[in-house]
């Protein structure tokens, strides 16, 4: 029996694991919640709105995917150095993750911003739906910043164990995306009567609320890792050099592949 317990561990091992791991969990289950609420709520509005919404969806989904990818790999490093309570070499990591971030942020605004009707099109020919998903990304263009912050800052927090923030927040996102998009998509509480751009909206809203809610923690309040603003925004791209080379190369170099898109599924692999 003892070596039972010696394979299994024992119960204290157990709560701190689900201490940890129902969290993200859960906080997983709600993104995507958040991120199906527009398709769901549009479903009385025609189809050709419910496919915009849903293609359109695809494109900031991919982006979340980069995001995701950026932030796994930066997390292999800040949970090594939080380990390791090498505080400075952990705030640089989040300095260049978060950079990383700001630049693909950018990126996909311009290419929304650009060529919206270009985007539609990869995924449909349908001319209503493209119409329909070109105001739906339009609505949706600030987004890219806030689930470029937020994602990452959400994957860095997890590293170093503070999992409830998070999930408070998407928690909250959830139920301000589906009011908004009550509000909104079919025009209550004297709001026009906005259909798709209405459900657009409302999940604008909503990470806007993501955002402030996560970075007024991480920039301001959070006491675990330390770090501030002047961090991203002072800090030189000297300082950052003393990261290991391997290291800086671990996270320059995340490789972010989407597969079995037949069943909706990603994989992520770090190079």
């Amino acid at each position: 029996m003892s070596n039972w317990k010696d394979y299994l561990g024992d119960k204290a091992f157990y709560r701190r694991i689900a201490a940890i791991a129902l969290p993200i969990s859960a906080q997983l289950l709600i993104t995507v919640g958040v991120n199906l609420m527009d398709t769901v709520m549009l479903s009385s509005m025609g189809d050709a709105q419910l496919s915009a919404s849903s293609l359109g969806g695809q494109f900031i989904n991919l982006f979340q995917i980069f995001c995701m990818g950026i932030g796994m790999g930066a997390s292999v490093l800040t949970s090594r150095y939080w380990g390791m309570r090498e505080l400075p070499s952990l705030r640089k990591t989040v300095t260049i993750m978060l950079r990383f971030a700001i630049v693909l942020s950018l990126a996909f605004t311009a290419a929304t911003v650009i060529a919206p009707a270009g985007i539609m099109q990869i995924y449909t020919p349908e001319p209503d739906i493209v119409e329909y998903g070109v105001v739906y990304l339009r609505w949706l263009i600030p987004t890219y910043l806030c689930i470029g912050l937020s994602l990452t800052c959400t994957l860095v927090l997890r590293s170093v164990g503070s999992v409830h923030i998070p999930l408070r927040s998407s928690i909250f996102a959830f139920f301000v995306n589906i009011f908004f998009n009550w509000v909104f998509i079919f025009g209550h509480l004297g709001a026009p009567r906005m259909e798709i751009a209405g459900a657009a909206l409302g999940t604008l809203i909503a990470r806007l609320f993501e955002l402030v809610f996560i970075c007024t923690h991480f920039f301001f309040r959070d006491q675990k890792i330390g770090y501030r603003l002047k961090n991203l925004l002072i800090e030189s791209f000297l300082a950052q050099k003393r990261l290991h080379g391997s290291e800086a190369q671990q996270l320059t170099f995340v490789g972010v592949f989407a597969s079995r898109s037949d069943c909706g599924g990603y994989s992520f692999f770090v190079q």
